[in-house]
């Protein structure tokens, strides 16, 4: 005669399942309801004008989808930057510059926005670099090496790590996303996953970037 496991083994793994399941739901409703406080504030700013405007209704768009990447990676601030010229130097070689176009912050985190406007890429190589890698992965501020720009820029931010990809349009880089994290504690758990809401959301707003409008 067949041996039939214990009756309380399968009670345990319904619980277990429930319990998983109501985690992930709770978990849900308090990202949302974080979001919805996050862009109900953003909406008291705005008037009718401001929202029925095309072109501020697609940098909307930009904004809440690096919200909800901050607040889904526990990020402290994420920025997008965009690529655009600057004059030119003496010898004709042209000035190539960055501006940070669009910045989401958690409580009590500074908004640095307005100090990265015009930026020359060349102050920043290292930064260009892990840009062109095109590879989600995390770095730690401490184990860049003591001569990177990145570096001493990060450390006067109290940025312990980060993470960037670029955006293109038609195989050029016109831009970047940047996710900052101020405390390792809050890195998230499993990488893999990072990279792949990371990828995710670096796809919206590349495409609401390069959207006509």
């Amino acid at each position: 005669m067949a041996d039939f496991p214990d009756p309380n083994f399968f009670i345990g793994l319904g619980s277990s399942v429930v319990a998983f399941f109501l985690g992930g739901l709770a978990t849900w409703k308090m990202l949302s309801k974080k979001l919805s406080v996050l862009f109900a504030k953003e909406k008291e700013c705005l008037t009718d004008a401001d929202i029925g405007n095309p072109d501020f209704a697609k940098h909307r768009i930009i904004h809440e989808n690096i919200t909800i990447l901050r607040a889904e990676v526990d990020a402290d601030r994420v920025e997008v930057g965009q690529f655009h010229n600057g004059g030119k130097f003496l010898d004709g070689t042209p000035m190539k510059k960055f501006s940070i176009s669009h910045e989401t912050c958690g409580p009590g985190i500074s908004f640095e926005y307005q100090n990265l406007q015009s930026v020359q890429a060349t102050i920043f190589p290292d930064l260009i670099e892990l840009i062109k890698m095109d590879a989600p992965t995390i770095y730690l501020t401490s184990s860049l090496p003591d001569q990177s720009s990145v570096k001493t820029y990060n450390r006067s931010k109290g940025i312990e790590a980060f993470s960037v990809l670029p955006m293109r349009k038609q195989g050029l880089i016109i831009g970047f996303v940047k996710v900052e994290w101020n405390s390792l504690s809050a890195l998230p758990e499993y990488e893999t996953d990072f990279s792949v809401s990371f990828r995710d959301y670096r796809s919206f707003v590349q495409l609401e970037l390069n959207r006509k409008g």
